[in-house]
């Protein structure tokens, strides 16, 4: 049986890695991934790549599906990614952290690109 294509955002990697062994046992399927940037796995996708299983964003799922590359209702929620950031142990503090409350943002972007839930979900789609 040939393998199934996967190609994924490489946030996804752990994950999808962690079930190939579990998937082949199951469906008798072995998967092929191929882990990269999202923007590099859709252009995996539009230039002919072997695909049969996409991880990427929630935008780009429906970017890719509005512009016909994949099957309109087959997109579901893989997840829901959390990013943060702090400073390692051992590393003086920046002037700027040091000046104000370690509790507020020290930078604020426009509400116009915050995140909502609906584009942090990366969506597993076949």
């Amino acid at each position: 049986m040939n393998p199934l294509h996967l190609l994924s955002a490489g946030a996804a990697q752990a994950l999808a890695t962690g079930l190939q062994e579990r998937f082949l046992k199951l469906h008798g399927q072995a998967v092929a991934p191929t882990f990269g940037a999202v923007g590099v796995m859709k252009d995996k996708l539009l230039t002919g790549a072997p695909c049969d299983v996409l991880i990427l964003t929630d935008a780009l799922i429906n970017q890719l599906t509005s512009g016909g590359h994949l099957r309109a209702g087959s997109a579901r929620p893989l997840g829901v990614v959390k990013t943060g950031v702090a400073v390692k142990t051992a590393r003086p503090a920046s002037p700027s952290a040091r000046r104000t409350n370690s509790r507020r943002p020290c930078w604020r972007p426009p509400a116009s690109t915050l995140p909502t839930r609906s584009n942090q979900q990366p969506a597993f789609t076949s």
